[in-house]
């Protein structure tokens, strides 16, 4: 009878970078060629099932110079530091959030929801 091992394995991959669309079979490739799952008998993951959520009724901006003040330098989405806050726009053409990070690329937030009270 074989001995078998417990692994576990924990692994990352594109966090942060556009998905492909154009080049999606060089994406697929690049993938398959990095990661491969032929020698994994079984995968598991766990939801969270302990959810709340919340009426946010609005949200409230935080001043750049605070944000400067308790965190230094701020870089973008790549790693480029943010010269100048006051004029970094808070979304994107699609209204989505351009998002900011410390040194430790840690997300900062750029403003506070106001939930309503339940």
């Amino acid at each position: 009878m074989p001995q078998s091992t417990p692994l576990i394995i924990t692994m990352k991959y594109g966090q942060d970078l556009e998905f492909d669309t154009e080049h999606l079979e060089e994406t697929v490739a690049h993938f398959h060629q990095n990661h491969s799952f032929e020698h994994i008998s079984h995968w598991s993951f766990a939801l969270a099932s302990h959810l709340r959520a919340c009426v946010v009724r609005g949200t409230e901006i935080i001043d750049p110079a605070y944000i400067v003040a308790e965190h230094g330098q701020v870089f973008d989405e790549y790693g480029q530091e943010i010269d100048d806050l006051d004029e970094l726009p808070y979304g994107n053409e699609d209204n989505n959030p351009i998002n900011i990070y410390d040194a430790g690329g840690n997300i900062i937030n750029r403003k506070i929801s106001l939930a309503h009270p339940t």
